[in-house]
């Protein structure tokens, strides 16, 4: 009979887990575990055919081939059946530690073993001899330290990756290497290895505007406006849920002719139209980050967030597992992720909680942007994030002849692009009752422009030479050559 309290279930399930996700762990697994060392038969059961997968038939050993092999020999039912394969892949809360699990796993078999030890010497009418004292001594230091000889590490900040995810750094070696600088697909929205939280009401439109934000990374465009700026174009995944294929048809060719494309589909724009996929689980995990190399993508949209996982949304918990599976994606990716989040009933709450469900939702974001309801086509919406200011836009949805047209602004008037003309018209307009200088939001509050926008062609002017301007300490002020 086992004893229990010398076991640790969690930590075989996790290794076998780990094994049948990351198959290249075994090596180092195998000089830390043997088969004796799992305390459940099954599991055993399960560990011996890993190894015979690996070392007789030089197989990766994934569930699939283990359930076969076990088939064969007439022993799957002993190991649980398939499902058992299956929930120790899905419980694994980190299948890139095996070696973390593997230590847990021989840890426990050592505490086995020196109590089964003492019972035996306990029982036994024979006083101890010198040496056995010393190697029961020696055990129990070594389950004590939660280390033995096989593993026994010296402390660096690799130790600590390995068992945690995560390495211990001195600010003084960390730091100087970290980029100030933000890797935007679409500046402010969308970033590299972040994740966006887009929330709203039903039927708002927020499905739409991130739509057309994907587009715009697809094809290297501006949202419109000049209050965001795209940077790049890449390949897009984009998963659907609750449109089917003819209503984004239909979007996709109206968005893309509002961009300018007539008649066109987006380049790199993949959809996946209402996969079954758990990102709550190892399986889906794997799934997503595969889907993501077939594609090549480097932006991730969700719409909605609710239809890939099985989680309770108002479980912390839960969430928090699905959540830091969306992270790991982003990061190993090396993907933005846009999420579609539907908003809460009710009012009173600030931009940033307005999501439905735990706030573990939204306390993975890196980005918010809370979406409003329209009016007559405008839609006010919040902006909040880790890397910029917080800022107030209005987007605009506008019929065309050929599609449809999207246009964000800083203010509730329409922003439109400013030429060169209309704002050096502005300029000496304004000049003789502002001999200390212009500023930007001056220039675009007299030609109903956005400030960004007026900016940036301020800028221009400046770069070729043809107005001055003084920097200043909140702001620049720009001047007509004398």
């Amino acid at each position: 009979m086992t004893d229990t309290s010398m076991t640790c279930p969690e930590s075989e399930s996790s290794l076998l887990g780990s094994l049948m996700v990351e198959p290249d762990q075994l090596p180092s697994v195998k000089k830390l575990v043997k088969p004796e060392y799992f305390s459940d038969s099954a599991r055993r059961l399960i560990y011996e055919a890993i190894l015979q997968l690996s070392e007789s038939n030089g197989q990766e050993a994934d569930a699939i081939a283990i359930a076969n092999y076990l088939r064969s020999e007439k022993r799957l039912e002993d190991a649980g059946g398939a499902e058992a394969l299956h929930r120790h892949m899905s419980e694994c809360p980190n299948c890139k530690t095996a070696d973390r699990w593997a230590r847990d796993v021989r840890r426990s078999w050592h505490a086995r073993e020196a109590r089964n030890r003492l019972r035996q010497i306990s029982a036994s009418p024979l006083p101890l001899m010198a040496e056995e004292i010393k190697d029961i001594a020696e055990t129990l230091e070594k389950i004590g330290q939660g280390s033995d000889e096989a593993t026994e590490k010296p402390l660096t900040p690799e130790y600590f990756l390995e068992r945690s995810g995560a390495p211990i750094q001195l600010a003084e070696k960390l730091l100087p290497q970290v980029e100030e600088s933000v890797d935007y697909l679409i500046e402010p929205v969308l970033v590299t290895s972040c994740l966006t939280q887009l929330h709203g009401e039903p039927k708002s439109g927020k499905s739409c505007f991130g739509l057309h934000l994907a587009i715009c990374a697809a094809t290297g465009m501006d949202p419109g406006g000049g209050v965001c700026k795209t940077h790049k174009s890449c390949p897009v995944l984009y998963l659907a849920f609750e449109d089917g294929p003819r209503r984004l048809k239909r979007r996709q060719i109206d968005y893309m002719a509002g961009l300018g494309f007539d008649n066109l589909y987006s380049p790199g724009f993949h959809f996946w139209i209402k996969p079954d996929i758990d990102l709550g689980s190892t399986d889906g995990l794997a799934l997503m980050l595969q889907a993501l190399r077939f594609t090549g993508a480097q932006l991730l949209v969700l719409d909605t967030i609710s239809h890939v996982h099985r989680a309770d949304e108002n479980d912390a918990s839960e969430m928090k597992v699905v959540m830091a599976n969306l992270t790991r994606i982003s990061r190993e990716a090396k993907c933005a992720i846009l999420y579609i989040h539907h908003s809460a009933k009710g009012e009173g709450r600030s931009s940033v909680y307005k999501g439905r469900g735990s706030s573990a939702i939204v306390a993975a974001a890196d980005v918010v942007i809370d979406w409003g309801r329209p009016d007559h086509n405008v839609t006010k919406c919040e902006f909040l994030s880790k890397d910029d200011e917080a800022q107030t836009w209005h987007v605009h949805y506008d019929q065309i002849p050929t599609g449809v047209k999207w246009t964000m602004t800083e203010d509730e008037y329409k922003g439109r692009s400013a030429t060169e003309s209309e704002v050096f018209q502005a300029l000496i307009q304004l000049s003789s009752a502002n001999p200390n200088g212009i500023t930007a939001k001056q220039v675009g509050d007299s030609i109903e422009m956005t400030k960004r926008n007026a900016g940036r062609v301020l800028e221009k002017l400046l770069a070729e030479k043809k107005i001055k301007a003084q920097p200043g300490r909140n702001r620049t002020v720009y001047f007509l050559p004398l």
